[in-house]
């Protein structure tokens, strides 16, 4: 049996937890960034401190193209190439990349399928991909495949999916699903790290590390009844003090980032 909320309708197949909602189609991601478009700079701005840019930019190689793969309304795009970086943005949407175009007709954003890049073997330095890799019901091999190919030796990788946390695993734990004829309204996958360490060495890619984002989301999400407590300045500000916490992470953090490197050899 299918476990609900607003967030959606999870299951688990034993690996992964799986929401049922919306499929993740060119026209689901029209619709859900097109609005956004507009406050591209505002958002660049207001992220350069956010924990996530400061894990990317911690390892992103200065030199060399940088690929976000699945970039949406082309923020990082954006923030990156006002840091000095060569980013570029690829998105599957052909309306959602009309309006960035039309928008910002400078900042290199086209149309492209991120399993099918068009550009040769080694091109780039450094690849970005942040909640994209979980929407193929058939998995995330295609997606990584195709980032190595595009990879240069050395080069930086990371992806994000939602984390099939420790909270998930209890509340979820039950509904096991398993069967592969009931994906007409699949939405996308959670990892856990095991999961995640096998995909990402499946690929031929090395993992370099894990961290875990998105605390008060995963607690939103997972534990409604609790909603005004958590949006409350009391829980805004015990959040706060345990955002960078392992044991409250691995517990409810809402994504999970693997960072990976296209081997040297």
């Amino acid at each position: 049996m299918k476990a609900s909320s607003q967030y959606g309708v999870k299951t688990s197949d034993g690996e992964r937890l799986i929401w049922w909602r919306t499929v993740a189609d060119e026209d689901h991601w029209h619709e859900r960034f097109t609005e956004s478009v507009a406050y591209v700079p505002d958002v660049a701005r207001g992220s350069v401190n956010s924990s996530m840019v400061r894990l990317i930019l911690k390892h992103m190689p200065k030199q060399g193209r940088i690929l976000e793969a699945g970039c949406g309304s082309g923020w990082l795009v954006k923030l990156m190439r006002d840091a000095g970086y060569d980013a570029e943005g690829v998105d599957y949407s052909k309306e959602l990349v009309a309006s960035v175009n039309q928008a910002y007709p400078d900042l290199p954003v086209r149309f492209g399928d991120v399993t099918a890049l068009d550009v040769p073997d080694h091109t780039y330095s450094g690849y970005i991909s942040l909640g994209v890799i979980e929407h193929r019901w058939e998995g995330c091999g295609p997606f990584l495949i195709e980032a190595k190919r595009v990879m240069q030796p050395g080069g930086m990788l990371f992806f994000s999916v939602p984390y099939f946390n420790g909270l998930r695993k209890n509340q979820y734990a039950s509904t096991i699903d398993n069967d592969p004829k009931r994906h007409d309204d699949f939405y996308q996958y959670g990892f856990d790290e095991p999961f995640f360490r096998k995909a990402i060495a499946a690929s031929g890619l090395e993992l370099v590390t894990f961290e875990q984002y998105g605390l008060r989301r995963g607690l939103q999400e997972e534990m409604p009844q609790f909603q005004r407590l958590i949006n409350s300045r009391i829980g805004k500000s015990l959040l706060d003090s345990v955002e960078n916490n392992g044991i409250a992470l691995n517990f409810a953090a809402h994504m999970i980032v693997a960072v990976a490197r296209q081997p040297k050899g």
